[in-house]
């Protein structure tokens, strides 16, 4: 390429450089549009895009764990280590997961089987078991186990325990492995 030709594309990166810093500097949505791109590591927790995420603060998440953005965890949920919750995954009180379990994108656990009505409500727990997976769009009822190292497939409903090292599809879910 001749010195003519990348002179011009040196300038139009310049521009478009010149460009994207006027936006960030000067735009009110400044915060925003840095943190799109963001990761952060908070003891020793992956938070991608932490600001389009709600997060309880009281919430235990053990090192290693993953979590990407649009995820909601509530106060009373426990995450151990080296978990991957994907997306839009909401883990509401009384949810617990232990080491290594996979949140499909989109998946989510119920905190109250059953809709009675009640003086004093309290979130019905449930467990994932270690190793553990959880497919994109599963639904999860409260107070259920999943069994350690058990896959549950993509748009399950889950209405039942499910044992160790057992594969579940469907809805409602049922063993296929």
């Amino acid at each position: 390429m001749d010195s003519k030709k990348c002179s011009i594309m040196d300038s139009k990166r310049k521009i478009k450089g010149q460009l994207l810093y006027n936006l960030l500097v000067n735009s009110p949505y400044r915060d925003y549009i840095i943190g799109m791109d963001q990761k952060i590591k908070i003891d020793g927790v992956t938070y991608w895009h932490p600001r389009l995420s709600n997060i309880s603060k009281k919430a235990k998440i053990g090192e290693g764990t993953v979590i990407h953005a649009g995820v909601h965890i509530h106060d009373e949920v426990i995450i151990g280590k080296r978990c991957q919750i994907q997306a839009g995954v909401m883990l509401f009180n009384g949810a617990t997961l232990e080491d290594d379990v996979f949140m499909g994108p989109d998946s989510k656990i119920a905190n109250d089987a059953k809709l009675e009505d009640r003086d004093v409500w309290t979130a019905v727990p449930t467990l994932v078991k270690r190793g553990a997976k959880i497919g994109m769009g599963a639904l999860i009822n409260a107070g259920l186990t999943i069994g350690e190292y058990s896959k549950v497939g993509m748009g399950a409903v889950v209405l039942q325990n499910i044992p160790d090292r057992e594969t579940w599809v469907g809805v409602p879910a049922r063993k296929v492995g």
